[in-house]
């Protein structure tokens, strides 16, 4: 696809011309799938991640600036945000599950305790704690 017609396909999906979308996706799809499995790894995460990142270029192809600027960079950085959205994203996920597992661990560990073994641990805590 040449610049031209690069131009007057996202001014298509500017539209929500079916066709130019559907364009759009045939001839950056693979590219950009890999971009998402460079970030993601796992292709399954990278094909949702493409799907979103193709709805966010729709969504902002009206305001998408040609003059100057490369359409192909345009929807990698797209992608790439996306990726980064859910990299983040699994990150605060797994920190959530790891905290409830620590609870739950601490809380069995506590209850096992009797009195005598804990007045003792308490007492080897630092001053102030």
């Amino acid at each position: 696809m040449n610049n031209q017609q690069q131009i007057e396909t996202i001014k298509g999906c500017a539209t929500g011309n079916l066709s130019s979308q559907r364009a759009l996706f045939m001839a950056f799809s693979e590219e950009l799938l890999a971009t998402c499995k460079r970030y993601i790894g796992n292709e399954a995460e990278a094909k949702d991640i493409l799907q979103d990142s193709f709805l966010r270029i729709f969504k902002y192809a009206g305001i998408y600036n040609h003059e100057g600027r490369n359409l192909k960079g345009w929807m990698k950085t797209i992608c790439i945000r996306e990726a980064l959205k859910q990299i983040k994203k699994k990150k605060r996920t797994a920190s959530m599950d790891e905290l409830a597992y620590i609870s739950a661990v601490n809380l069995v560990a506590v209850q096992n305790l009797d009195m005598e073994e804990l007045y003792n641990l308490i007492s080897k805590l630092p001053k102030g704690q």
